[in-house]
């Protein structure tokens, strides 16, 4: 019974291939201040969309998150040095 309600849910996603005018209206959207971060949670924790685009804005999630790290960790570095 799990393993069919597992697939059902699987199947509510579509895997289709997003077409060029797709790619440019996420890409467009994901530029908008404050409208990028409602998208990114939209797309990828609420949305039963297409997959790969849900992929895309967690694999750029994760670049962003992973970025703002780097430059904290930059910061700190720099900030003991001076001392």
């Amino acid at each position: 019974m799990d393993q069919y309600n597992y697939t059902e849910k699987r199947e509510e996603h579509s895997s289709l291939d997003m077409s060029v005018v797709d790619w440019l209206i996420t890409l467009i959207i994901l530029a908008i201040p404050i409208v990028n971060i409602i998208a990114f949670i939209y797309w990828i924790f609420l949305s039963s969309g297409n997959v790969n685009r849900r992929n895309f804005c967690l694999a750029y999630l994760i670049l962003i998150v992973s970025g703002i790290l780097l430059v904290i960790i930059f910061q700190i570095f720099c900030s003991m040095l001076s001392l």
